[in-house]
């Protein structure tokens, strides 16, 4: 699944390398087998933040909230 999105970025215009560069990783949950997900928190310079969320989608919807 990650190389599938990293094609697609590649052929949107978007390199890897930019992408570090913008949004840079702050700070990461591991994956755990127990938990069945892995995380990431990034800034942007201007200071806009994300979470990337990857993992088993049972778990991930139990997280999501709307």
């Amino acid at each position: 699944m990650k190389g599938a999105l990293v094609i697609a970025g590649m052929k949107a215009g978007l390199t890897i390398d930019i992408i570090k560069k913008q949004h840079p990783r702050n700070d990461l949950i591991p994956f755990e087998s127990e938990h069945r997900f892995m995380a990431t928190l990034h800034y942007s310079h201007s200071g806009n933040a994300f979470i990337d969320i990857k993992g088993a989608p049972e778990q991930l919807l139990k997280r999501w909230s709307s």
